[in-house]
């Protein structure tokens, strides 16, 4: 079973299985992954679009483009540690 890493202080590094996960070159997928691991809950969509983007009318699809992006640093186990079933 494969082990997620992530490392908030300086850089912000995220690793599985101890090799480090694809970089990112945006911060709210980082953004994203601190938050749901530090409240360690689920979350609405629309609360994680509004909190990441509260002034953007396109929230939801940014938030897809991020989700996105760490389904692909996080590998096919990306499922283990993301629910994403809306």
């Amino acid at each position: 079973m494969p082990r997620l890493t992530i490392s908030l202080f300086g850089d912000p590094q995220i690793a599985v299985a101890g090799a480090e996960a694809a970089s990112f070159d945006r911060n709210k997928p980082i953004a994203l992954l601190a938050y749901l691991v530090v409240t360690g809950m689920a979350h609405t969509r629309r609360s994680l679009a509004l909190l990441l983007w509260p002034e953007s009318a396109n929230a939801r699809t940014h938030l897809r483009g991020a989700l996105l992006l760490l389904r692909h640093a996080l590998g096919e186990d990306a499922a283990r540690w993301l629910a994403d079933d809306r």
